[in-house]
């Protein structure tokens, strides 16, 4: 079973402080925009203590080094589709 969905926003853990550089702890929310075949995940930052990194990309991350922040909204809500 995979950790995250697509779509759901994740943080840094402690454990990114030591294994990133810029999507560690410092990165207060990011998006889940890829989870690739092996489980790797691709990251959109939205917010960071540093604001030069909002809106980056970060791809092929480990997703043990994240964690939920909010879950997807998409895949979890009653609403269809077309209204979110």
């Amino acid at each position: 079973m995979r950790k995250f969905k697509l779509g759901d926003i994740v943080k840094g853990n402690n454990f990114s402080d030591g294994k990133y550089l810029f999507t560690d702890s410092r990165m207060e929310q990011g998006k889940v925009v890829k989870i690739h075949d092996n489980g790797l995940i691709d990251i959109r930052v939205l917010k960071h203590k540093d604001k030069n990194f909002e809106g980056a990309e970060f791809v092929k991350l480990i997703p043990q080094y994240f964690e939920l922040a909010k879950e997807s909204i998409e895949e979890n809500s009653f609403l269809p589709k077309h209204y979110i």
